[in-house]
């Protein structure tokens, strides 16, 4: 927030500027995480036990198939899902727009034919 306060007067749209910056800080983090994985059969009071919820999440064709996209993919499919068209996801990412433009059809393309097989099961 103190960089948006510093920076206010040069933003023209806070929304994409906000995702821009939270995308660089996620990056940064998670190229300096080191997992700590925990044992799948531990149970305690505060992680519970398997509900449907959990398996409909486990299920989620959607978010299955979004998170096995190429970065760039994901990042203009959920950019265009929120709202943005290309010219101004590629505005706000300094692309070429017809680079959003074509990595928008593959990912695309990919979600069509993956969640079509999944409703053909």
């Amino acid at each position: 927030m103190i960089k948006l306060w510093k920076s206010w007067s040069m933003i023209d749209s806070p929304m994409a500027w906000a995702r821009v910056v939270a995308g660089r800080e996620l990056v940064r983090r998670l190229g300096a995480v080191e997992e700590d994985h925990i044992d799948e059969s531990e149970h305690s009071a505060l992680l519970g036990t398997a509900s449907d919820i959990d398996d409909w999440v486990r299920r989620d064709d959607y978010q299955r198939v979004l998170a096995a996209l190429p970065p760039r993919q994901r990042q203009v499919l959920v950019w265009t899902t929120d709202g943005y068209s290309p010219a101004e996801i590629a505005d706000q990412l300094k692309l070429n727009a017809a680079t959003v433009r074509s990595n928008l059809r593959k990912a695309r393309r990919t979600m069509a034919l993956h969640l079509g097989k999944g409703a053909q099961r």
